[in-house]
């Protein structure tokens, strides 16, 4: 796992994690919580946690405010060792109603996106919106 101050993963993150480990359940009623989980598990190979979290994820309802979601896009993208099943879920919750239109109008979103720009091109590749150009095709003189 790569080096994380306590600061980064709060210690409510950590709890669920062992509880989960412990009792093979938690309580959680925060996204942004479930997804910095789900992150955290895949990073200490906690396999059965990282697929409790994400049949979470998986089974909520209702949307995630535009603040919230620009900070799960942040986690998610710009993390590493994020599982594969997160990316997916995210993308299809980004595809489904178009979210990703209702985005590009939020201005916290445009905040993240400012202070991180290589997130959208992240995003596009996501979704499939963006394919990047084999570099060995362009002509540079």
């Amino acid at each position: 796992m790569e080096k994380k101050s306590q600061e980064e993963v709060p210690d409510r993150v950590i709890d669920m994690l062992i509880s989960y480990i412990n009792r093979e359940e938690y309580s959680n009623n925060s996204v942004f919580d479930e997804v910095t989980l789900n992150i955290l598990a895949s990073n200490v190979g906690a396999k059965s946690a990282v697929d409790y979290s994400l049949g979470r994820l998986k089974d909520s309802t209702g949307d995630i405010d535009s603040d919230e979601l620009s900070l799960i896009i942040a986690l998610i993208l710009l993390s590493g060792k994020v599982d594969d099943g997160l990316r997916k879920w995210l993308a299809n919750y980004l595809k489904d109603g178009d979210r990703i239109s209702y985005l590009d109008r939020s201005h916290s979103f445009q905040e993240v996106i400012e202070e991180k720009p290589e997130l959208y091109p992240e995003i596009q590749r996501l979704l499939g919106l963006r394919v990047d150009r084999d570099p060995s095709l362009l002509r540079i003189l």
